[in-house]
């Protein structure tokens, strides 16, 4: 017959919700015996920090043990996987990478409208109509505006 939550926690001397969050990762519920061997097995040891345990008395330094090294590892080889499909899926792209992307868009931008004077000057000058003057303008701005939007 299964423990129920409340009862693994008091026999173990942990949060109910812990046990509860172990039981989800698959911890046996049958008796704390058993629980304990999965514990060992599967969570790290300075994770888990039983009720009223002295914690000055504690090591503050990861356990040296094969299974919990070999956890850790496979813990961070697992991120690392997820990390490099989340690049190649296009849903995680690098930062610098992006500030490079970014940096080159906002320097075609800034150059684009320090040209704007330089094409418009002798058009304008010429120009009588205040309308045709504005619409000049206003063209050479959104062409400038088009670019940015459409870089890629």
């Amino acid at each position: 017959m299964a423990l129920g939550v409340r009862q693994m926690a008091r026999e173990l001397g942990y949060a109910p919700s812990l046990i509860s969050r172990y039981k989800g990762r698959g911890m046996p519920m049958e008796s704390a015996g058993v629980a304990r061997t999965w514990l060992d097995q599967n969570v790290a040891m300075d994770v888990r920090t039983p009720r009223g345990a002295d914690l000055a008395a504690t090591d503050s330094r990861p356990p040296s043990d094969y299974h919990s090294a070999r956890a850790r590892r496979e813990t961070a080889e697992a991120e690392l996987a997820e990390l490099k499909l989340a690049e190649l899926q296009g849903q995680l792209v690098r930062v610098d990478e992006w500030r490079a992307a970014l940096a080159k868009r906002a320097a075609g931008f800034r150059e684009g409208l320090l040209q704007i004077p330089a094409r418009l000057a002798a058009q304008l000058a010429a120009e009588t109509s205040e309308a045709r003057a504005h619409a000049l303008l206003d063209a050479e701005l959104r062409q400038v505006l088009r670019q940015l939007t459409d870089a890629t």
